[in-house]
């Protein structure tokens, strides 16, 4: 098996023929050697080192690199940076795009690997990279202080204390968060609608008390019965290749999908906690069943008080038939909560690119469009977020929207959770 992955590597890089069948069977050679650490690195390695072009096999294949093997990958992609710097080359180049997906890869599975090179991304970076915040997650306090140092210094520049208070809020460090708040509003930095914004991306909101944290630190994903959902026709695109679907279950036998009241808007049934799982923020129910109206997720906001058993009740009026989409029942099944590793806390929906498995409870949204924290409407107070689920889940009728069950053009629904009121909110976002 020796030199495989080279070869795969030299055979994607010199593929220019645009024939699917082949591009499908280069994949298939790449997923044969994602259960050889060695091979599957030296694949990465190669393409990196001789990028000529760009391809999205070379991104997949990062799900698979150990943390060990990616931080040398980490080692060569700075390598190659610095040259381009040093050398004034211009961009883009090949080989810098696939540098920078290892960098940006990094920063969601193992950012505390880019800790120690923030200081050079940072010099390096000429603003093409926008995801180089997240290399700043769980930032240890005093590798904080420079940057909270120059953020505080007076030849700083305005642009470039706007830079700092984000990566600094990237940190997720509540100390550091709640004093970057207060300086930048203080100090005309930015607005606090912006800051609030920036907040809301790394799992913190302006609630009445402060800044507090507004999603669970415990985190699940969701694993579904094989053949439970349609296998996509192209090899690249079948989800159980990745990581994130097959991860060993901590909970089993969810009763998930199906229908809590039927009609022309029937009341949807999500999922039944029977057991609230660990480290949710469920407090004074012994169980918990969540549902909505989903022919109701294009149109805005839409929430419902649980009683002393956990069951839903609808908050406000029913929408008028008109404003309904298509949408049908999720097929019913029971399902397994994984507790979920630590390279896969942070997930992006457009990073992802329909690999991952973004059905989640607890840890923090995966938005599309950016944060947007529901509130209460008995309290008044942001809400904790509870849940998303991605589009695709099949449904109760073939005939429409291919038996699958699409949140707007193919989005994402979040649930959102007040334990104080006991009520739950959906809000559905899309590109």
């Amino acid at each position: 098996m020796a030199g495989v992955g080279k070869k795969l590597a030299a055979d994607v890089l010199s593929d220019d023929s645009g024939d699917i069948t082949k591009h499908e069977k280069l994949y298939e050679r790449l997923y044969d050697l994602s259960d050889s650490p060695y091979e599957i690195f030296e694949f990465a390695l190669e393409y990196l080192n001789i990028a000529v072009k760009t391809y999205t096999i070379f991104e997949d294949a990062l799900s698979y690199i150990t943390k060990e093997r990616f931080e040398k990958l980490i080692a060569v992609a700075l390598k190659i940076w610095r040259a381009r710097v040093e050398n004034n080359e211009p961009r883009p180049k090949y080989s810098d795009f696939a540098a920078q997906a290892v960098i940006e890869r990094a920063a969601f599975q193992f950012p505390e690997l880019l800790h120690e090179h923030l200081r050079e991304i940072y010099e390096l970076d000429d603003g093409h990279f926008y995801q180089f915040w997240r290399a700043f997650a769980y930032l240890p306090k005093e590798k904080i202080a420079p940057f909270k140092e120059a953020l505080l210094s007076g030849e700083t520049t305005l642009d470039e204390k706007k830079e700092l208070a984000r990566y600094l809020i990237g940190s997720r460090d509540i100390e550091t968060i709640r004093f970057v708040y207060d300086y930048a509003l203080k100090n005309g930095i930015e607005s606090a609608g912006f800051l609030e914004w920036k907040m809301g991306e790394v799992g913190f909101a302006k609630k009445k008390a402060g800044v507090k944290r507004y999603c669970y630190d415990e985190l699940y994903h969701i694993t579904f019965p094989k053949n439970y959902s349609p296998e996509a026709p192209r090899v690249f695109l079948q989800q159980a290749h990745h990581p994130t679907w097959s991860l060993p279950a901590t909970y089993e036998s969810l009763k998930f999908g199906g229908v809590l009241e039927d009609g022309e808007n029937p009341f949807c049934h999500i999922i039944t906690f029977d057991k609230i799982p660990e480290g949710l923020n469920i407090t004074g129910l012994k169980r918990l069943v969540l549902g909505s109206h989903l022919r109701e997720c294009d149109c805005d906001t839409h929430f419902y008080q649980h009683d002393q058993e956990g069951n839903p009740r609808r908050i406000g009026d029913e929408l008028e038939k008109e404003y309904l989409n298509y949408n049908y029942p999720i097929q019913p099944t029971e399902l397994s909560l994984s507790l979920t590793p630590e390279r896969w806390r942070f997930q992006d929906w457009a990073v992802s690119n329909s690999r991952e498995n973004l059905f989640r409870i607890g840890g923090e949204p995966s938005w599309i469009q950016g944060p947007n924290i529901l509130i209460c409407p008995i309290c008044g107070e942001k809400m904790d977020f509870l849940m998303q689920l991605d589009t695709g889940l099949p449904d109760l009728d073939p005939r429409i929207n291919d038996g699958e069950v699409y949140f707007g053009s193919g989005g994402m629904y979040y649930a959102f959770w007040c334990d104080e009121c006991k009520v739950s909110g959906y809000v559905m976002q899309c590109t």
